[in-house]
């Protein structure tokens, strides 16, 4: 399965979406990491993560956003981050462990507890994205 992708801007300046052509998460699933102790069970996230510019990464079932720290400008990293991110998903590489698509895992797991929240954070704050284009 091959990947390709899509930049999108978002209301954040320091934050890019790179939305993929295909799935790789669950629908409604979503992980936040802005730290590389909870990154482990992604090592997308880790290695994205490992890059001194990137502050937070969110991936859902079909994006990764990307927020980047306010010292660096997206202009002189897109290209490197999308060409990262598009080698990283074609070379067939885990996204996010296996064993962490389980909800039980992720509920007695406590680095959990704050991506479940802000999973349930981005999924308001995508409804209300909704209502306000209608």
């Amino acid at each position: 399965m091959s990947y390709s992708i899509i930049m999108e801007q978002t209301p954040n300046p320091e934050t890019i979406k790179f939305i993929t052509t295909n799935l790789f998460l669950p629908s409604g699933r979503a992980f936040e990491f802005d730290n590389t102790k909870t990154s482990d069970i992604s090592p997308l996230a880790n290695a994205l993560l490992n890059f001194s510019f990137v502050k937070q990464v969110m991936i859902t079932e079909n994006y990764i956003s990307i927020t980047k720290h306010s010292f660096v400008s997206w202009e002189d990293i897109l290209l490197e981050v999308r060409d990262y991110i598009y080698e990283y998903l074609n070379s067939g590489k885990s996204i996010v462990h296996e064993e962490w698509m389980n909800t039980d895992n992720i509920d007695n797991n406590k680095d959990f507890t704050e991506m479940k929240l802000n999973e349930t954070k981005m999924s308001e704050n995508v409804e209300k994205v909704a209502v306000q284009h209608k």
